[in-house]
């Protein structure tokens, strides 16, 4: 969860519009790291794939580096980490999930999606009770499966929804809410059994976050974030050049840039 500070910045756009007081993002740290995914669960573990390796650090104990290695299993399409005692890695490529425990070892051998009835899988996230959900592009719909691999709920044909066929790039679930990526509409929104609620219009996107009911994403370096429930959207500047992707945690901003990941702290702005 994110903690006050980043709240309170929330709760004084939402109450106090007006008010003078705001906030500020203001470097913190940097690791002069490269890779090609950065996350970072509830508790500021960060995780960063960075070629063959998965790596995950404490926030404030980056030499205390954790890895798994990928040289047998290929690059990750998505590392989920909404339980961080249980992060989730989807294989897009083979259509296979890995489940790892809090050592980042593996947890028994990985899943096959094509093996247990879902060949056109294209995406899959956690889901509460270690369930699942996955994006079915034959079906144009978002499938719930329970820790048994069965199925248990299902979202309406997304192509109804948008009048036109989906095209998918994340799915991710958050305490509230299930979220899914599309390209050329934005971000669709459902309760968490898959009923549709609204679409978020986000411009072009690659990446987003899903914290209890709120999203965040970035455009250039602005952070954005919906509150779903008060429909109300905020933004914040982050001085920071070309970024690649973020992910946040506490009152923590953490950006990837081509050079090393940079950590900002939300801060409120002094008079």
């Amino acid at each position: 969860m994110l903690n006050f500070i980043l709240f309170a910045w929330l709760q004084l756009n939402t109450v106090l519009p007006g008010d003078s007081i705001s906030y500020v993002a203001t470097p913190d740290r940097q690791w002069p790291l490269q890779g090609e995914q950065l996350y970072a669960d509830e508790t500021c573990n960060v995780y960063l794939v960075k070629g063959d390796q998965l790596l995950r650090w404490p926030m404030d104990y980056p030499h205390q580096v954790v890895n798994y290695s990928l040289k047998n299993a290929g690059h990750p399409t998505f590392v989920d980490v909404s339980n961080p005692l249980k992060p989730m890695l989807y294989f897009g490529n083979f259509s296979q999930i890995q489940y790892l425990d809090r050592q980042l070892s593996a947890q028994g051998t990985p899943i096959s999606l094509d093996e247990i009835g879902y060949p056109a899988a294209q995406w899959a996230c956690s889901s509460f009770n270690n369930g699942l959900w996955i994006y079915d592009r034959n079906k144009l719909q978002l499938i719930r499966l329970d820790a048994g691999g069965r199925e248990t709920h299902r979202s309406p044909n997304l192509s109804q929804i948008l009048n036109h066929n989906p095209d998918i790039y994340q799915v991710s679930q958050g305490s509230l809410y299930l979220c899914a990526g599309e390209r050329t509409s934005g971000i669709m929104i459902f309760d968490n059994l898959g009923t549709y609620v609204e679409t978020l219009p986000t411009g072009p996107i690659s990446h987003f976050q899903v914290v209890d009911d709120k999203i965040m994403y970035m455009t250039g370096n602005i952070l954005h974030m919906f509150d779903i429930r008060q429909h109300q959207h905020f933004t914040l500047k982050i001085p920071v050049e070309h970024p690649l992707g973020f992910s946040a945690c506490d009152h923590f901003v953490l950006v990837r840039t081509e050079a090393r990941i940079e950590v900002f702290s939300i801060q409120k702005k002094n008079p």
